[in-house]
């Protein structure tokens, strides 16, 4: 989704799932996460936080708030191969992420019926047991890989100090 601002003024953003992506249940994945993108009316882009109070726009800037969907639910595989290749056509999946759903298409939505029934079974072979949540990669994972996927370092673990004596 993409604002344009009209008029000069303050926003506010209070989005989720920047840094620990969405679930996925039932076989499926987790989703990807969420990154917006202030891009002025200079032509000059800046990374914006998920959340943030009085972040100053302009007129004609462009907020281009790139979201996560939700993590996936049952098994990918079992999604019907016509489905994916209509989700090509609209713009939804690229012919690369069909393959995440063991499809093979090309970028006109087409899809190769031997080819993904031969793609889905070699996924099938070397996958193991499918769990009911995935919880996506491990936290030192996600703050080793936040900068170049957010373009935010990753939140810093909160310290805690001794507790003081109650008086």
């Amino acid at each position: 989704m993409t604002y344009r601002f009209l008029a000069d003024g303050n926003i506010a953003i209070h989005d989720d799932r920047w840094f620990v992506p969405p679930w996925g249940v039932n076989g499926g994945h987790p989703g990807a996460r969420a990154k917006k993108l202030l891009e002025r009316a200079d032509g000059s882009t800046t990374v914006v936080g998920n959340k943030i109070e009085d972040g100053e726009v302009k007129e004609g800037d462009l907020l281009h708030f790139i979201t996560w969907g939700g993590g996936g639910w049952g098994d990918p595989l079992e999604r019907d191969p016509e489905l994916v290749s209509l989700e090509i056509r609209q713009g939804l999946v690229t012919p690369g992420g069909a393959r995440d759903y063991g499809v093979v298409a090309d970028e006109d939505g087409v899809s190769d019926a031997g080819e993904t029934e031969a793609l889905r079974a070699d996924m099938i072979a070397s996958r193991g047991e499918l769990p009911l949540f995935d919880y996506g990669p491990s936290i030192e994972t996600l703050r080793e890989t936040c900068v170049h996927e957010t373009g935010l370092p990753a939140p810093q673990q909160p310290q805690w100090g001794p507790k003081k004596a109650a008086a």
